[in-house]
């Protein structure tokens, strides 16, 4: 018996890429995430990201409320904006294609 490992890379995330991703921690300034795919790629490495607070929408970013807009579980859409060494900045700003047919809003 032997086991063959497949030739697949994981998918990186690179800036303008659409990630989906599964929040773990929310605070007052971001919400932290784990991006799971990466332009319908899965991702076998683990990458973390952050959503700040000004990057949840375009319109009266001073009145977001994080904590309205995103719950610990949570499966988020998000564009990569900026990449760091060990940690990706997204953004719910520019959403091009809706996870779900329904609309869902959170907001308040």
């Amino acid at each position: 018996m032997s086991v063959r490992r497949e030739n697949t890379q994981s998918a990186v995330p690179e800036i303008d890429a659409i990630a989906t991703c599964k929040v773990v921690r929310v605070n007052p300034r971001f919400a932290a995430v784990n991006i799971m795919v990466v332009d319908g790629k899965p991702c076998t490495d683990d990458f973390q990201g952050i959503i700040r607070v000004q990057d949840v929408r375009a319109t009266e970013k001073d009145k977001v409320k994080i904590y309205n807009s995103f719950r610990p579980g949570d499966i988020v859409r998000a564009q990569v904006v900026c990449s760091w060494a060990l940690l990706i900045s997204l953004s719910t700003l520019y959403q091009r294609i809706p996870l779900t047919l329904e609309p869902f809003h959170r907001m308040r």
